[in-house]
């Protein structure tokens, strides 16, 4: 698991996934928050649990992090919008894009 996440680290971090551009990036594994100014989180950070969020330019917000009783990756996407309809499809582009090989 921490392989897999030091390789969405590592060299940098993302700047999109699919066509969906990245706006800011918290990692509570490691302390960063690029968009806080001194870039640290105000959430509390563990180096025992692999957790990162994607906030897109569109509003979308995508977590993932290890579950902490199953050898399996978690995710979490969520998207405002004022038309339900035109959320759902957003949100399913986005994790078609950003979770499905």
């Amino acid at each position: 698991m921490t392989q897999m996440f030091n390789e969405i680290r590592l060299p940098k971090y993302p700047e999109s996934v699919g066509k969906y551009k990245i706006k800011y990036i918290r990692d509570l594994t490691v302390g960063y928050d690029n968009s806080r100014e001194d870039l640290k989180p105000t959430l509390p950070v563990s180096a025992s649990s692999e957790m990162i969020t994607f906030i897109f330019e569109n509003g979308c917000v995508l977590t993932i992090r290890g579950s902490g009783t199953e050898p399996k990756i978690k995710y979490y996407a969520e998207i405002s919008d004022p038309d339900p309809v035109r959320a759902k499809e957003i949100l399913e582009d986005m994790i078609n894009n950003a979770v499905v090989p």
